[in-house]
């Protein structure tokens, strides 16, 4: 469970990456939290108590992740392209007042 660390304290940026698959699959298989060797004493303390918030955890990366991360991606997309678009517009009038031919 080290990569819960990554989520402690996010970089100032504001940008979390999305847990791997084989953090997700240890994640809902209580069995992987721990080495064999600790797992009788240390599930029975932590399960209790980390079971409801890891899977609320694990919920945030699901489909609503996904549509949130596209409309991101699509939002500097359009913006991009409008400030394009605005060059684009401004780049040609500027070549028309200097090469009238064009």
């Amino acid at each position: 469970m080290k990569a819960l660390y990554a989520y402690d304290a996010p970089e100032d940026d504001g940008d979390l990456c999305a847990p791997t698959a084989s953090f997700m699959s240890k994640a809902a298989d209580s069995g992987q939290w721990f080495a064999k060797s600790k797992a009788k004493t240390l599930l029975p303390k932590v399960y209790p108590f980390l079971e409801a918030p890891l899977e609320d955890f694990c919920a945030l990366w699901g489909e609503g992740y996904a549509v949130y991360n596209t409309a991101c991606i699509l939002d500097g997309q359009i913006y991009g392209l409008g400030v394009a678009g605005e060059l684009h517009k401004t780049f040609g009038e500027l070549m028309r007042e200097e090469c009238p031919v064009h």
